[in-house]
């Protein structure tokens, strides 16, 4: 598809800020907010989920990153700048694809191995399986995303349309690596989603059931572990779901998808599922993690309040009865709610 021009788009002057601020908001909140959780991450006790954590805020601080050339293209009437630069463009794509596909991948593994446990409590689930399926994930996305430019024929260029790089390919170029390329980089948006929703199903059965059986001696920390994964795995499909039927339906008939395209002249909608769904679920992440885990609330209240301290030069007393107090009503109401569901 070749680059479009802004001339050629029906741009609405409000709609074009907006969407700049949005890009910008997810990297003043998203950044911060997925590093502070990877630090209180790294400093656990290396155990599956604590690792699973610690891959998945480090691949949504970059992530976050990622929207920044957008919103400023946005704020400059759609006009390359930054992606003015053929290898700025290739750069930004083929690392906006991986870090998609992989921090896909890291919830998938997430929720399969937390089904697993609620299904098989006595069994354990080895720390370098986990380790060597995911750099052997890590090795294929690195070599099937970058084999297309081994030729020196393939790369992106931008496109006013999509505010982002767009893929150009000589015609000359090879059918069969085009061909494995676009596969292996549809099915791994798509595939993900279905081990995803099962286990999700699977967790949230295992619980009722491990919640029935135990009633008041259940072991309610992995109950609320549990609860946290599935919350996680939710958000994740509210996000993602969007792009995979829009990429089913294409796959199947592009025809179908006429009338949203004279409808969505200037692509506001499709950029948003495209481009934005995936920095606004990994800027939503920490706000669950805040939510559900009352350690790292307390660790990033009593930052907070020795930041205080400093800058009217005392100290503060850590003081958190009442935030212990609050963390436990929340995971109560949200362990029952989940559980009526």
């Amino acid at each position: 598809m070749n680059a479009s021009y802004p001339e050629e788009i029906p741009i609405n002057g409000g709609v074009e800020v907006i969407y700049g601020i949005i890009c910008f908001a997810f990297a003043i909140f998203g950044i911060p907010a997925n590093a502070f959780a990877f630090r209180y991450f790294l400093r656990k006790k290396l155990e599956l989920s604590s690792m699973l954590y610690l891959f998945i805020t480090g691949s949504d601080v970059l992530i976050c990153i990622c929207p920044i050339p957008i919103g400023i293209s946005y704020f400059c009437h759609r006009n390359a700048v930054l992606f003015d630069s053929v290898f700025f463009c290739n750069f930004w794509m083929l690392s906006w694809r991986i870090l998609s596909c992989v921090s896909i991948f890291y919830v998938a593994v997430l929720s399969v191995t937390r089904a697993y446990l609620l299904c098989f409590p006595f069994k354990q689930v080895s720390l370098l399986f986990v380790k060597i399926i995911i750099a052997v994930y890590l090795f294929l996305q690195l070599v099937i995303s970058t084999n297309v430019f081994w030729t020196g024929e393939h790369q992106y260029v931008y496109s006013a349309k999509f505010v982002a790089c767009d893929s150009v390919t000589p015609t000359h170029f090879p059918d069969d690596l085009l061909h494995i390329y676009n596969w292996f980089s549809r099915a791994s948006y798509l595939f993900p989603i279905f081990p995803i929703v099962l286990s999700c199903l699977v967790s949230v059965v295992s619980i009722s059931r491990y919640q029935s059986k135990y009633g008041g001696t259940a072991d309610q920390e992995k109950v609320n572990a549990s609860i946290t994964i599935i919350l996680f795995t939710l958000i994740y499909v509210f996000c993602n779901a969007p792009q995979a039927i829009l990429n089913i339906i294409g796959g199947v008939d592009k025809s179908v998808l006429e009338p949203l395209n004279k409808w969505d002249s200037a692509l506001y909608f499709q950029n948003f599922i495209y481009t934005m769904i995936v920095p606004l679920n990994s800027t939503l992440n920490p706000i669950l993690y805040f939510y559900r885990m009352t350690s790292l609330r307390q660790e990033l209240v009593s930052a907070l309040r020795w930041r205080q301290g400093n800058d009217r030069g005392q100290l503060v007393p850590r003081d958190t009865v009442v935030l212990s107090l609050w963390s436990e009503r929340l995971t109560s109401s949200m362990a029952s709610s989940v559980l009526f569901l």
